[in-house]
């Protein structure tokens, strides 16, 4: 079986009410070359039922967790792919084809870690503004870091050799705005 070039996780605890947009996000993707882990910490309401329902989503893990964290060291054990996506619950990728458009840039330079901006949007889903990553200064800019602990793992698409083991060259960074 083919490596994925994305490995998509959501974590979930209690979220039927919250999951269906990024459920809908994933499966809306042009760009199949990804697995999708919904790691769920045992939930009590109806959420691992709605991500059964589908067919986007690769595998589900359901089971007691020690908390977010926990979870999410779940997930990074369980994928396959080449670069790991954590999606929250309830957020969802930019558009139809984000992970088109993430492949594309990738192509041959395959960085140790992609960032972009984040779209805000309110409870109805409309557009507040954008987020954007900015240094020490206050400016947006080309951010360059030393060490994976430095990214948010909601902005982050980090490159699985950057979690398998002690990165021992320099990191190199892309910056992708959709």
């Amino acid at each position: 079986m083919k490596t994925p070039l994305f490995s998509i996780i959501t974590i979930t605890f209690n979220a039927e009410s919250t999951l269906e947009p990024t459920l809908c996000s994933v499966a809306a993707q042009q760009e199949n070359d990804y697995e999708y882990l919904i790691v769920d910490g045992a939930s009590k309401d109806g959420t691992v039922a709605l991500a059964r329902q589908y067919d986007c989503v690769t595998r589900i893990i359901s089971e007691p967790d020690r908390g977010l964290y926990d979870a999410m060291n779940k997930g990074i054990k369980a994928a396959t792919g080449e670069y790991l996506v954590f999606l929250n619950a309830g957020d969802s990728l930019y558009a139809p084809d984000t992970l088109k458009k993430l492949h594309d840039f990738i192509g041959e330079n395959r960085p140790d870690i992609l960032y972009g901006e984040t779209a805000i949007v309110d409870s109805d889903r409309r557009f507040i503004t954008m987020r954007r990553l900015k240094n020490s200064r206050g400016k947006v800019s080309e951010w360059v870091c030393s060490s994976v602990i430095r990214h948010s793992l909601s902005a982050g698409n980090w490159h699985r050799s950057m979690i398998s083991h002690t990165v021992s060259r320099p990191i190199s960074t892309g910056v992708f705005v959709a």
